[in-house]
Parts: C-alpha cells; sequence; structure tokens
C-alpha cells in the first residue's frame, strides 16, 4: 500500500471580514518581538491601512520573482534572533519567498495575500523559478504559523488576477482525477484529497460568475466567499491530503513549456495554467469535455487558445512548448507509465487549437 504524507492546513486559519485586527493581539501574545515583513510595492500601499502592527516591523521588498538567490538574499536581511517572526504580505510570489525564508531561518511566518490568485497562503511549499522560467517547487516540512483571509483587502483583487486563480484551481481537479484514476486501492486521505479537487470543479462551476461581480463591484457576496476560500483553502488540502497524487500533472507541464516562450512572462500563471488544461484533455482524448469547459472559459475570459496568450500558434512555437513540457523531470509523465513524446503534446495544441478557433 502506497504510503501518504499528509500536511492538511496551516496551523490557524482566520477568515472573515476585518480578521487582519486580531493580528497585533496575536503577536503579543505569543512573544514575538521582532518582526521581519516581506512585501512587494503594490502589495504594501493595498495592505498597509489594514496592519496596526505592535511595534515597527524590518520591512523588506522583493524583487520580483521568487528564486533560490531571493531567498538568499531575503533571508540575509531578516533577523533569526529569539521572538523573530518573519510576515509575508502580498501575491503568490511573496508568500513563497517568506514560507522559504522563514525555513531557512528557522521561525514562524503569517501570511497575508492581498490577493485570490493560487493556494500559496495555505500550502507549504514554494514555487521557484530562474529567469521568469519554472524551475522547481520545493515541500517543506513545516505549515505556516497563521494565515489571514481578510475580505477587506481580498475583494479588492484585481479582475484579471482573480480570473487566473479560478483557471489555476480548476486544475486541481483534472490534474488530481487523472492520477487518481491510475490507483488501485486508493487510501482514505488520499480519497480526501480527490474529494477536495472535485469539490473545486464545483464550487467553481457553481459560483465563478456572481463572485466576479463582486469583485468587480467591490462588494462581498455570498458567492466571493465560496471562491476564495476554494482558490485558498480548498485547492490547499487538495496536495495536503493528496499528496504526489494532489499536486501537478499535464496542465502544469503546459504551463511550464509556455513559460520557454519570452513572449509568456507577462501572463498570469493561472492562465497559462488554465490552457494547461485544455491540452491535458486533449492528450487523454476528453475532447467532449474540453468542449464542456469552452463556455466557461468564455464567460471568464479564460484563455481557449494561444493567441488568447499572445502566442502566435505557429509550429515552431508549439515545438518549443511541447518540447519544454515533456522534459523528464516534468510532471505530465505521472499521467501514464510511458513518458509522452512532444510530438504527442504538439498534436494536443493542434486539437485545442482547432476546437478552440471553431
Amino acid at each position: 500500500m502506497a504510503i501518504s504524507v499528509v500536511r492538511g492546513a496551516p496551523q490557524k486559519v482566520r477568515s472573515g471580514q476585518g480578521v487582519l485586527r486580531d493580528l497585533s493581539q496575536e503577536l503579543l501574545d505569543n512573544h514575538f518581538s521582532k518582526i521581519n515583513l516581506i512585501t512587494g510595492l503594490k502589495s504594501w500601499e493595498v495592505a498597509k491601512p489594514y496592519l496596526n502592527l505592535p511595534f515597527e516591523p524590518n520591512i523588506q521588498k522583493y524583487a520580483g520573482d521568487c528564486t533560490l538567490e531571493e531567498v538568499d538574499r531575503l533571508a540575509e536581511l531578516c533577523s533569526s534572533s529569539k521572538g523573530s517572526i518573519v510576515i509575508g504580505v502580498g501575491g503568490g510570489k511573496v508568500l513563497d519567498l517568506s514560507k522559504a525564508v522563514s525555513v531557512k531561518l528557522g521561525i514562524p511566518v503569517v501570511l497575508i495575500p492581498t490577493i485570490i490568485s493560487n493556494c500559496s497562503p495555505w500550502a507549504p511549499l514554494s514555487v521557484f523559478y530562474r529567469d521568469h522560467q519554472y524551475t522547481h517547487f520545493e515541500v517543506f516540512e513545516v505549515s505556516s504559523w497563521s494565515v489571514y483571509l481578510d475580505t477587506d483587502l481580498l475583494i479588492q483583487t484585481p479582475t484579471p488576477y482573480f480570473i487566473q486563480g479560478i483557471g489555476d484551481t480548476l486544475a486541481k481537479w483534472y490534474e488530481c482525477d487523472c492520477l487518481y484514476r491510475q490507483l488501485d486501492a486508493p487510501n482514505l486521505l488520499t480519497t480526501i484529497g480527490h474529494q477536495s479537487a472535485k469539490q473545486c470543479f464545483d464550487q467553481l462551476i457553481k459560483y465563478s460568475e456572481e463572485a466576479l461581480t463582486a469583485v468587480q463591484t467591490g462588494k462581498v457576496n455570498h458567492a466571493f466567499r465560496h471562491v476564495y476560500e476554494t482558490i485558498i483553502g480548498v485547492a490547499g488540502m487538495v496536495g495536503g491530503f493528496g499528496d504526489r497524487v494532489g499536486r501537478i500533472a499535464g496542465a502544469h507541464s503546459i504551463h511550464n513549456g509556455l513559460t520557454a516562450l519570452d513572449g509568456t512572462h507577462n501572463v498570469l500563471h493561472g492562465a497559462k495554467v488554465a490552457y494547461g488544461i485544455l491540452v491535458q484533455l486533449a492528450l487523454e482524448g476528453q475532447i467532449g469535455e474540453i468542449d464542456r469547459l469552452l463556455p466557461f472559459y468564455q464567460k471568464l475570459g479564460l484563455p481557449i487558445n494561444l493567441k488568447d496568450l499572445d502566442v502566435e500558434p505557429n509550429i515552431l512555437n508549439m515545438q518549443v512548448i511541447a518540447k519544454r513540457a515533456v522534459h523528464r523531470s516534468e510532471s505530465i509523465h505521472f499521467m501514464r507509465e510511458e513518458p509522452y513524446k512532444a510530438d504527442e503534446v504538439v498534436k494536443a495544441i493542434q486539437t485545442v487549437e482547432s476546437i478552440a478557433y471553431v
């Protein structure tokens, strides 16, 4: 029987309107005396009015990407003395850096997402890049100490980030399901991860349009809470309980393939993953599922073809994507026993392109 390693959740999660009011007292109650705050320029501008910290933090601005070198640089600037804590304020890259820095220094971390774009606030891992290209992810042995999901902040998520967060989270179902179906006798913990992935699909299909209206108007509604807790929390549980079955498969490999094209570096992560879902389905021969998803994609503005990603749909670009997507280290090979070949991925991309342009 396969061994499961469960990393279910952060130690504490506060979710709702105004929860950041509790942060100052929590820090005092736990005797933290030095705050190392990692953030970005825009993130700090948005979050600062909501943070009433008990003493002046040591603020460090990140350099724009989550790299090993950036972790080393920030760790050197942050303190690991007694009473120190790291607070990450921002989007996924800032939070991934904050987790990695806290692990490197051996001190706790508080995560405060300012946008809804992925499950980084929940998942005990960081995704690393070099020169804007994905390199690897690292799973940590410790969970985040505390996470604050404050709707006063999260409702200000820019619409494109919110939409791509939906696309990234939708992949939880398709990637987890294709791996789960390979198991002869899945254990209950892994099944919880699979069921969480199905919840991601169900909640997003049901509530995304109404939640998008909330973001566009700045007015929190029931659907908005369902969707942000799905993108951050339920999605985090997929990998937390599903372990290797709940992480990544073909859709993320296509994302990684797209990062090999310089023109996609400004395209948001979740948008590339959403397109990757379609290519993964084509690889699996699930053309009917592509047809079912396309209307949902079009209503939300998710990419349905390469042009939507600012990529010319020529054979050269398809070959670049495919070659990177089938690198021997890629998760696409989890989908079956025989490794995928680049020409298979090219054909799958062509299939998606032909369907999406009809």
